[in-house]
This record gives C-alpha cells, sequence and structure tokens, in this order.
C-alpha cells in the first residue's frame, strides 16, 4: 500500500505537500517517495528517489519546486530503484499520476502486458521499463517487466490523446483496467484541478478559504487551517478545485465496493481498543487486518478507509498517541519511518 496528498489552492504547493507527507509517510510507505507540482504555465516538476521524506529533501530540491499545485506519494518495499518511485509523468510530460493499491482480487484478471506492449509500440516511454522479471508485476515478452502504475499513467494519456478529458480519461483507464485502488492526477491544462478516481481505497478532502487537500490519512492534513473531513465515494471519480467539485460516478459489473456501514465501524472500533487496553502496538497494516473480517458478502472490503478513520478518532478523542519507529529501508543505508497507533 502507499500514502498519497494533494494541494491546490493560493500557496506554493511543494512545502504544504512536504509537511502533509511528514504527518502520514510512516503509516504506510516511506521506501519510494516524490512529488510533482506544477506552475502556472502548465509545466509540471517531478523529483522522486529511492528512500524516504529526509531522503528526497537532502538528495533534491523537492521543497523549492514552483507552482500552487502538487501531488505527493510515498510506497511501501517492492521491486525496481528509482524510477520505480512516483509521481509517474506522460511521455509528453503534460500528466503527472499517483496511484494506491493493488490488483488485490483483480490479480490474474487485469492483465496489463498487452495494454504495455501496445504503449510502446505507439512510442510511449515506460521509464520503470526494468531487464528482468520483477515479481507481481507485469511481465513483457522481451523479458522485461514494469510498474503497471507507469503503464496506467500512459493509458491514461493515450485516453486523453483519443479526446476525453482528464477525469473521463482517468475514469476509463480505471474501467478498462479494475484494481483496489485510487488514483490522483495533475494536468497542464487544469492549473487548479486534481483529478481522482477512487474504487476502494482511501481518499480524504478537506478545504480551506480558497484552498482543498487530499490524503490517504486525515492525520496529514494542517491542524487548524481546514473545516472538517469527508471521504470520496467508492465507485467515483472527482475533478477538485479550490472552488468546487465535479463529481461522476463509475458503473462497473467487475468493481463491487462493499459498503462501509456505521455497524461495521463501531465494531472495528472496538477491536481496536480492545487490542490497545491489552497492550499492543499497532500498524495500519495490523489494523487493516482485524477489520478486514467485518465486510461481510463478496464485495471488496473497505478496510484500509475503516483503518484510517480509527485511527483518526482515537488520536482526535486522546485515546491513542503515535509511535515512531524505523525500519531498514529498499537498500543498504536507507532507512523507513514506521508509525504505530498506542495506547495514550
Amino acid at each position: 500500500m502507499c500514502n498519497i496528498c494533494g494541494y491546490s489552492g493560493s500557496r506554493r504547493a511543494a512545502p504544504i505537500l512536504i509537511d502533509m507527507m511528514k504527518k502520514q509517510e510512516g503509516f504506510w510507505g516511506g521506501y519510494y517517495i516524490g512529488l510533482s507540482t506544477m506552475d502556472e504555465n502548465g509545466t509540471i516538476y517531478t523529483r522522486k528517489v529511492l528512500g524516504n521524506l529526509k531522503d528526497l529533501l537532502r538528495d533534491t530540491d523537492a521543497a523549492d519546486l514552483p507552482g500552487t499545485i502538487g501531488i505527493m506519494h510515498t510506497r511501501t518495499p517492492s521491486g525496481g530503484g528509482r524510477e520505480w518511485s512516483y509521481p509517474f509523468v506522460s511521455t509528453d510530460g503534460k500528466l503527472s499520476f499517483v496511484e494506491n493499491g493493488s490488483l488485490g482480487r483483480f490479480e490474474g484478471k487485469t492483465d496489463f502486458v498487452p495494454a504495455a506492449v501496445s504503449l510502446l509500440e505507439k512510442g510511449h516511454v515506460l521509464t520503470s521499463q526494468t531487464k528482468g522479471e520483477t515479481k507481481g508485476y507485469p511481465l513483457l515478452p522481451d523479458g522485461s517487466s514494469m510498474h503497471y502504475s507507469d503503464i496506467q499513467c500512459h493509458l491514461v494519456e493515450e485516453n486523453m490523446r483519443s479526446g476525453l478529458d482528464p477525469l473521463a480519461a482517468l475514469m476509463k483507464t480505471l474501467a478498462d483496467y479494475p484494481c483496489e485502488d485510487v488514483m490522483v492526477m495533475i494536468a497542464s491544462g487544469h492549473p487548479d484541478t486534481l483529478f481522482a478516481t477512487r474504487a476502494c481505497e482511501p481518499m480524504f478532502i478537506a478545504r480551506a478559504e480558497g484552498e482543498v487537500f487530499l490524503a490517504t490519512s486525515p492525520e496529514a492534513f494542517p491542524e487548524t487551517e481546514y473545516s472538517g473531513v469527508d471521504q470520496l465515494p467508492a465507485n467515483s471519480g472527482s475533478a477538485i478545485t479550490p472552488a468546487g467539485l465535479e463529481m461522476r460516478f463509475l458503473v462497473s459489473d467487475k468493481i463491487k465496493v462493499a459498503l462501509l456501514t456505521e455497524d461495521i465501524a463501531s465494531k472495528g472500533l472496538s477491536l481496536v481498543e480492545k487490542a490497545l487496553d491489552e497492550g499492543k502496538a499497532l500498524t495500519v497494516a495490523d489494523i487493516f487486518t482485524m477489520v478486514g473480517p467485518l465486510f461481510p458478502g463478496d464485495g471488496i472490503p473497505q478496510a484500509s478507509v475503516l483503518s484510517y478513520q480509527i485511527i483518526h478518532a482515537l488520536l482526535l478523542e486522546k485515546k491513542a498517541r503515535v509511535e515512531v519507529s524505523s525500519v531498514p529501508g529498499m537498500v543498504e543505508g536507507l532507512t523507513a519511518p514506521v508509525y504505530k497507533l498506542v495506547k495514550a
């Protein structure tokens, strides 16, 4: 899993994104990291590294990038080097893309290989393409592999080339290649708009005067500047600006997301409180595992959404606190932060 944040407003985006990411990086990420901002001329600037936020700030000028809109991403371990970090950028440089999630139950059903081959034949440059197999990722006929989110980014670009607007292009990519995910992007020509599609993974939204914030975890939002937290609906697409939101819904027989009811939320909160009372220190992944079985039926559980809602509620009520530690990163010399919830 991963953590995403986004911003659009009147202030410079990079410092705000960095501050937001600092608050959520260790919940589910810290092994790869990067951000993109866009200036008033539609130029997109991207910086990313193999490592955590401290590595990004030490090794790049990410904090100094121009532009008042941007997206940022950190992720868990996988294969590949720096180019497997997000954001992914289209061949024409006009869109930047991040994603959180996995194939999940679409493993073996959603096949990105033909799409990747077609994109390469059309001249797309997929920067994550790596010689040899990377376990869990598309393996091309020539023996190379690449990140499926890189493919998704270029599928969106191809959909836009066909005449679709950015939100329609993003939603078509999800409909054609279903995943248990959330996708967010910025695009040249849309200087104040964050585009997002959400199947089942979390994407919270908060607003302030003339500004809008997106984040995987509500803990990322500025402590005093926003007015309330909402969740983008499952199976939806949104064009989000500081002034408002245009929402469309995805009608798909393939992507069936289980409802997150008040009863499920209450039971999940009780499970986590009981574990904390027993002295356990819980990561988001631990909580995800605990609450997943609460969702009935064959729909995709919104376990990660519930996990972050529970953490937010317990921290807000001061019933828990975050304990910070670190673990080895992707390569020797790197570390990744780990945030655990413990009883306050």
